[in-house]
């Protein structure tokens, strides 16, 4: 995706910086998105297990969440379940290299917008967290 493209995608409706919470145990791979997402002008936060992500969902409401499955303390499928009972809609994207088709659904049935399979592509990854930092879009 070129820079153009990208320069808006770190607005959203009220002018403010878009925020988007990553989630996962390793720290390469948080580094990782926050170098991609970095010159798309959003501000990235990173938690390390779905405990404290919980946590900084509800302190900073952040515009997307980008979520690994396998985590500690609380796992992806359950962190987007609490969220999700919560009536927290909050675009929720799996980050995962489980490639086992019924894991994939179960992240979809309970709530996740879509998943990203690992190794990121770095295209997928942009053109993903664009689009729905530029759409509202309910969960499943």
């Amino acid at each position: 995706m070129d820079l153009e493209r990208c320069f808006g995608i770190g607005k959203t409706h009220t002018g403010k910086k878009s925020l988007v919470l990553v989630v996962d145990s390793n720290i390469d791979n948080l580094l990782l998105v926050e170098e991609i997402l970095n010159p798309c002008c959003c501000s990235v936060m990173a938690a390390t297990d779905g405990e404290q992500a919980l946590g900084m969902v509800e302190k900073y409401q952040p515009d997307l969440i980008l979520i690994e499955l396998m985590l500690p303390k609380i796992d992806g499928i359950n962190f987007v379940e609490h969220l999700r009972q919560k009536e927290n809609n909050t675009p929720t994207i799996a980050l995962t290299s489980l490639v086992n088709t019924k894991d994939l659904k179960q992240a979809l049935r309970v709530g996740c917008n879509g998943y990203i399979k690992k190794p990121l592509e770095i295209n997928e990854l942009e053109s993903t967290v664009y689009h729905y930092l530029h759409h509202q879009v309910s969960p499943f």
